[in-house]
């Protein structure tokens, strides 16, 4: 079974399928960087069954682990594998980027797309703590029978919590300045002073964060109605203000958990302890399952038997909050139905979800009628919208910059127009507005190439 070894920095990427043979250029391009120090590792299938498993946030991207053959020595500073991080999931077009130190469940770093998968980390900190119950209580009990069960239990919790309402309610409540955008990513940052790493930053944090969204779901399903709003901000939700008992608990607890516990984090260990008090490896059970995926298989019979047992076992969808002015809107005074999505509304799987006809991602007040929604996607599910930097578009391969975009694009009406690809959305046509007195630079994007520029920055909204 493939793992790292203990206490080594690594880097965690979830990248898209099709990504595993450019292993040797990721190498290559590390190699050239760091002189040799790194190794990548693609997964061979073993990764899911290994210390640090990333399901269900993982989803069907590819895996790579990127690690130092040298040892974290305490009072290193963590900037340079933080560095490596934003490079390498540049170059990887990652989905997902996390930086930290093998066999600890804690981030210095952590690199996103789409803020559901932050979200889904911060989940992964409980569902994987074998001394947190599916109702967000501390657990007494070390009998591994008892914690494989509870798993269970908690993976069935995991889906009602891992959704894109709840990850955009989460966002709303981070204290300003906590997500950071760093190029086409958006960032959180845990490092000391100095660059200092102390995993005890991760583990508060997704304790705070965390445990009152499961224990809000888990009064709610006692009560036997679905969480509501008023419901999850009663129990803390708004902010690492309070800490939780969980944050406390003593790290010796889980290094005397049995082997045949499933994998989990330490819950608070101790900073520069190298890798002391490491969580135990997983080991699979008699049937040959992992305990995870048979909680998958367990999940999906539930959630077969909620959808014929009727809509009156589902729980109440959340509203989730509008802000005014960063909307996004159906405009139907073109040809044909145009999607505009701000600055600060794009995400890439929110795109990829309206694209194949959901709109559950949406809060109720931005989704159209049914009919206008249908005409929308039979007619291309045409969208504009706007990126803040040129290397969030890719031009035969590799990342846009200004010299790259000047030299291929063609200029129409006074606007500069340049067809490439937006990741992991679709190929578009790009169109850069220049900077004036009134506004600042702005970079739109039309995934209908046909549009003149003059139309795309006519669909674009102030």
């Amino acid at each position: 079974m493939v793992d790292l070894p203990r206490g080594v920095p690594f880097i965690d990427l979830l990248v898209p399928p099709g990504s595993e043979q450019r292993a040797d250029d990721i190498q290559t391009r590390i190699d050239l960087l760091d002189g040799g120090s790194w190794r990548v590792v693609a997964d061979d299938g073993d990764m899911e069954r290994s210390s640090l498993p990333m399901q269900p946030v993982r989803g069907g991207n590819e895996r790579f682990w990127i690690y130092r053959q040298q040892p974290f020595r305490p009072g290193e500073s963590f900037e340079v594998p933080v560095s490596l991080c934003l490079e390498v999931a540049r170059q990887t077009q990652a989905q997902c980027g996390a930086a930290g130190v093998a066999g600890l469940y804690a981030w210095a770093f952590v690199l996103f797309e789409d803020l559901h998968f932050f979200h889904g980390l911060l989940l992964l900190d409980w569902l994987y703590n074998p001394r947190l119950s599916a109702s967000g209580e501390v657990l007494e009990s070390e009998d591994p029978e008892e914690a494989r069960a509870e798993l269970e239990a908690k993976v069935l919790v995991f889906t009602r919590l891992w959704t894109k309402q709840r990850s955009q309610a989460l966002a709303a409540r981070l204290p300003p300045g906590a997500i950071h955008d760093m190029d086409e990513f958006q960032a959180v940052s845990l490092l000391g002073p100095g660059g200092s790493f102390d995993p005890r930053f991760w583990q508060a944090m997704a304790m705070q964060l965390v445990l009152p969204q499961v224990r809000a779901l888990a009064a709610a399903s006692a009560a036997g109605a679905g969480p509501t709003p008023a419901a999850e901000e009663a129990s803390g939700l708004g902010g690492p203000g309070q800490p939780t008992k969980a944050v406390s608990q003593p790290s010796a607890a889980l290094s005397a958990a049995p082997s045949s516990m499933p994998p989990a984090p330490a819950p608070n260990p101790v900073p520069g302890s190298g890798a002391a008090g490491l969580a135990p490896a997983a080991v699979s059970s008699p049937d040959g399952l992992t305990p995870l995926a048979r909680a998958e298989l367990a999940a999906r019979e539930q959630a077969r038997l909620r959808e014929e047992a009727g809509p009156e076992l589902s729980a109440p969808e959340p509203v989730a909050a509008v802000v005014e002015g960063l909307v996004v809107r159906w405009i139907q005074d073109s040809e044909l139905p145009v999607l505009w999505l701000p600055l600060e509304r794009y995400e890439a799987g929110l795109v990829r979800e309206l694209r194949s006809g959901q709109v559950d991602a949406l809060p109720r007040g931005e989704r159209p009628d049914q009919e206008l929604f249908e005409r929308w996607v039979e007619s291309g599910a045409h969208f504009v919208t706007e990126v803040k930097f040129l290397s969030r578009l890719f031009l035969d391969n590799t990342p846009l910059h200004k010299a790259a975009f000047d030299a291929a694009a063609e200029v129409e009406g006074g606007l500069s127009a340049l067809n490439c690809h937006l990741p992991r959305v679709a190929p578009v046509r790009a169109v850069l507005v220049a900077a004036s007195e009134d506004a600042p630079r702005r970079i739109l994007v039309a995934s209908d190439r046909e549009l003149s520029p003059a139309s795309v920055l006519g669909l674009a909204m102030p």
